[in-house]
């Protein structure tokens, strides 16, 4: 199969993906994913409905797959479609470039989920070019596509690319318009904090534990804590408030019991009630263990409790830190106190049944 015009991005959970023009279905734009070892279609293929040139494929903080493309077939006119988890739809109108012979097209989801393209025309024979043969950038407001920025460009341009700067405020636009010249635009409705680190791991207790570092954080009202599960949708599962400090760490756990693959994002809300979103993170989590110690460190004994009977009548091992096993207990309820006291000071790791291990210090 051949495929020409093609674009690559990598999701924020690090799934490729790429949009090409279609060769088995005559040129019109299809997009595939890697993953589970192989190239799959992401919905239909062919979801242009002519043949497409200049393609380009960004991904929107939430994993939602756009593509842009120009369509030969009208004079290089943009149209722009998001994949909303089941069929490609477009974003805004079709053709939106108006007399613009949009090419050399690129685009980028901003952190609040706002689409913009970047391209340019070296047409020099078109006198009827909207926006006079520079580099144009637009965006889509929600409602319709909009001019993001005027002159960008003094000239003519062309070699038009665009990327995100690592805080999510600002666009960095690079053309060739007879030199190489790179400039900045702000991002409309940015907000005014630097979100410098946000990860989840999961901690001792098999909750999700999350952690974001901020710098600037100016005006900022609070972080609303957002959670996919079913690959679509997010809900709030909390909320922290901000504080006034220039810099801060804040961390947020989710006791919220769930197996599998979850993604994380924060919605970073501003006094005047706008907000941005940060970056998407992706957790793991297996099954929740169901046996509990404590306390932990503990000096004349430990409680075991079970959830479920599956422990009852099982012997449970504790070992020292050298591997040598130094009490066994026949578990009789679900709730059981044992004596430690006669141990020697140190780390002791407890033993069940099913290959569960629980760690604890005992002291005096």
């Amino acid at each position: 199969m051949t495929a020409g015009s093609t674009s690559l991005v990598l999701s924020p959970s690090g799934v490729p993906y790429v949009v090409y023009a279609d060769e088995a279905n005559r040129k019109k734009a299809s997009v595939k994913k890697f993953e589970n070892g192989l190239w799959q279609f992401v919905g239909a293929a062919g979801v242009s409905d002519s043949v497409a040139d200049y393609t380009d494929i960004a991904i929107a903080p939430d994993g939602t797959p756009y593509i842009a493309y120009s369509d030969w077939s009208r004079i290089y006119k943009t149209t722009v479609k998001k994949f909303d988890g089941i069929a490609w739809v477009t974003v805004g109108t079709e053709r939106f470039t108006g007399n613009v012979d949009a090419d050399l097209l690129k685009m980028i989801v901003a952190p609040d989920g706002s689409p913009y393209i970047a391209y340019g025309d070296p047409d020099i024979s078109n006198t009827t070019l909207t926006f006079g043969k520079k580099a144009v950038v637009m965006k889509f407001n929600g409602t319709a596509w909009v001019n993001a920025a005027d002159e960008v460009s003094a000239g003519e341009a062309a070699d038009v690319s665009l990327i995100l700067t690592k805080d999510g405020s600002r666009l960095l636009i690079a053309y060739n318009g007879g030199g190489s010249y790179i400039k900045s635009l702000l991002i409309s409705g940015a907000l005014p904090v630097r979100l410098t680190n946000f990860s989840a791991v999961v901690n001792a207790q098999s909750n999700a534990s999350l952690q974001w570092k901020v710098a600037g954080q100016l005006n900022i009202t609070r972080y609303e804590i957002e959670r996919k599960l079913d690959g679509i949708h997010y809900t709030t599962v909390g909320v922290v408030d901000a504080n006034t400090l220039n810099e801060f760490t804040y961390q947020f756990t989710d006791r919220q019991a769930f197996t599998g693959v979850g993604f994380y994002r924060l919605k970073i809300i501003d006094q005047d009630g706008s907000f941005t979103y940060s970056n998407v993170v992706r957790l793991q989590l297996s099954p929740k263990s169901t046996v509990s110690l404590y306390p932990v460190p503990a000096s004349e004994s430990i409680t075991i409790q079970t959830a479920n009977e599956q422990y009852k009548n099982t012997s449970l091992t504790i070992t020292d830190n050298s591997g040598r096993i130094v009490l066994k207990q026949l578990l009789q309820s679900n709730r059981q106190s044992i004596n430690i006291s006669r141990l020697a000071n140190g780390i002791y790791y407890v033993t069940f049944i099913d290959g569960t291990i629980r760690k604890f210090q005992k002291i005096k």
